[in-house]
C-alpha cells in the first residue's frame, strides 16, 4: 500500500474510460433510436397498406380480333381433269368429276356461338335459304366445323324456283354464312362461290378464304393496387402490408432485446474486476446514509477501498450494476457509463438519494473530506478498524 501523499499514477496509469474499447453498450442509445425509428416506418407502412384495397378497377383501350378461315374440298376420281385424287381451294371443282363439296370454316377468337347457313340466288332476283347442319363449338375461342354441298341438289332447286317463276335459269351464287355471337360482338363472315353448269369456283380472289374482324373498344380489367411512396417509387398493397409487419416486428423486438438485455461492458472493465476480484462483494441491495459521491471510473473506486481497506459492494438490478464503497456517512458510488446513458437516474440504484440530492462526482481534485491521521495497517484490509483511516493529503491522487 502507498504511503499517505505518494503517487498512485505509476500504478494507476490511466482510467478505464480511456482504455475501454466499443462495445454495444457504447452505442446502445444509437440502436435503441435505429430501432425505434424502423419500427416507426414499419408502423406507417402498416397502416397506409391496411387502408387501401389489394385491387383496383381500371379502364383500358383493347382491340378485339375475330377471324373465319374458309376452306373446301372435293373428293375426285383419277382422270386428266386433276393430277391428284383431291380438289382444294382456290382451284375449281368440276362437276364431271365431283358433286358433293365440304366447306371447312375454322374460327380463332374470343369464346363465341357459330351458327352458319347456306344462301341460294340467281341473276334474275331468286333467293333461297337453307339450314347448315354444321356443329362448330367456339366456346374457348377458337373450333372448327364442315358444310356440305352437293352440286346437283343445289342446282335443281334453282331450276325448280326459276319455272316456278316463269324466269329463265342463270349461274346460282352459292353463299356460305356464318354468323359469330360474342362479347365483341356479332361477326358474320361470308364465303361466294358461283355455281354454273361446269363447275364450282370462288365468287371473288382468294384473299375472300379469310374474312378478319377488328373492334376497338375499352374494357375493365381488375389489377392488383400500387401505393406510391413521396412520388418515387410505387409498391403493391400487398407487398407494403408485409414489409410493413417485418419491419415493426424488427423494430420492436430490437428495442426491447436492447432494453432487456444485461449491460455488456468492455474487456478493460472485465479485467480490472478479475484483477481485483477479493475485494468485490455481491450484494443484493445497499442502503445508502448520509453523502453519496459519484467517483468518475472504477480506478477511482478500487483506489478508495485500497487505501481505507473497505470492500467494493457489488450489485446488479434489472441488467444494470452499480458499485459502492461505504465508509460511515459516506458512500462513493460508480456506474458504469453504458447503464448511466440507458437508463439515466434508474441506474443509480433502489437506494439512492432522490432525484436532484446532492451526489458530486469525486474528481481529482476534490478530496473527501478529513479523516484521523492513523490509517489502518496492510494486514487489516477488510477487517473492521477501531479508528478511522486518515485522508489523503492535499493534492493526493484517488
Amino acid at each position: 500500500m502507498p504511503e499517505s501523499g505518494a503517487s498512485t499514477e505509476s500504478e494507476y496509469p490511466a482510467t478505464l474510460a480511456d482504455n475501454s474499447p466499443a462495445t454495444l453498450d457504447t452505442y446502445r442509445s444509437e440502436f435503441l433510436t435505429t430501432a425505434l425509428v424502423i419500427a416507426a416506418v414499419g408502423l406507417l407502412l402498416s397502416l397506409v397498406g391496411w387502408t387501401q384495397p389489394t385491387t383496383k378497377q381500371t379502364m383500358a383501350e383493347s382491340t378485339t380480333t375475330q377471324e373465319m378461315t374458309f376452306a373446301y374440298t372435293a373428293r375426285v376420281s383419277p382422270s386428266p381433269a386433276y393430277q391428284t385424287r383431291e380438289v382444294r381451294s382456290p382451284a375449281p371443282v368440276f362437276r364431271t368429276q365431283a358433286n358433293l363439296v365440304q366447306v371447312e370454316l375454322a374460327y380463332d377468337g374470343v369464346p363465341a356461338t357459330v351458327t352458319s347457313e347456306i344462301r341460294l340466288s340467281t341473276s334474275n332476283g331468286w333467293r333461297w335459304t337453307l339450314p347448315s347442319t354444321s356443329e362448330l363449338d367456339a366456346s374457348t375461342g377458337s373450333g372448327t366445323g364442315i358444310v356440305d354441298l352437293n352440286l346437283d341438289a343445289l342446282d335443281e332447286l334453282a331450276d325448280s324456283g326459276a319455272k316456278a317463276a316463269g324466269i329463265p335459269g342463270s349461274d346460282i351464287t352459292v353463299v356460305v354464312a356464318a354468323k359469330v355471337s360474342s362479347a365483341a360482338g356479332d361477326f358474320q363472315p361470308e364465303l361466294a362461290l358461283t355455281l354454273s353448269q361446269s363447275s364450282l369456283a370462288l365468287a371473288e380472289d382468294e384473299d375472300s378464304l379469310v374474312v378478319v374482324d377488328s373492334q376497338s373498344g375499352s374494357s375493365a380489367s381488375t389489377q392488383p393496387n400500387s401505393v406510391s411512396l413521396l412520388g418515387i417509387v410505387s409498391i403493391g398493397v400487398w407487398p407494403m402490408r408485409i414489409i410493413g409487419l417485418l419491419l415493426l416486428a424488427l423494430g420492436g423486438i430490437g428495442w426491447w432485446l436492447l432494453r432487456t438485455r444485461p449491460t455488456e461492458h468492455s474487456a478493460a472493465y472485465q479485467a480490472e474486476i478479475h484483477r481485483n476480484r477479493e475485494m468485490v462483494v455481491q450484494a443484493e441491495s445497499v442502503t445508502t446514509t448520509g453523502m453519496v459521491i459519484d467517483v468518475a471510473d472504477l480506478d477511482s473506486l478500487v483506489r478508495l477501498a485500497k487505501r481505507y481497506a473497505l470492500m467494493i459492494l457489488h450489485v446488479t438490478s434489472k441488467g444494470k450494476d452499480t458499485f459502492y464503497v461505504q465508509d460511515e456517512s459516506i458512500t462513493y458510488r460508480w456506474i458504469p457509463r453504458s447503464d448511466q446513458d440507458t437508463s439515466g437516474d434508474d441506474a443509480r440504484g433502489p437506494d439512492s438519494p432522490a432525484s436532484g440530492s446532492a451526489t458530486p462526482a469525486l474528481t481529482e481534485q476534490q478530496p473527501a473530506r478529513p479523516r484521523p491521521t492513523n490509517p489502518p495497517p496492510p494486514e487489516s484490509f477488510g477487517q473492521g478498524r477501531s479508528e478511522p483511516p486518515t485522508p489523503p493529503p492535499p493534492g493526493g491522487r484517488w
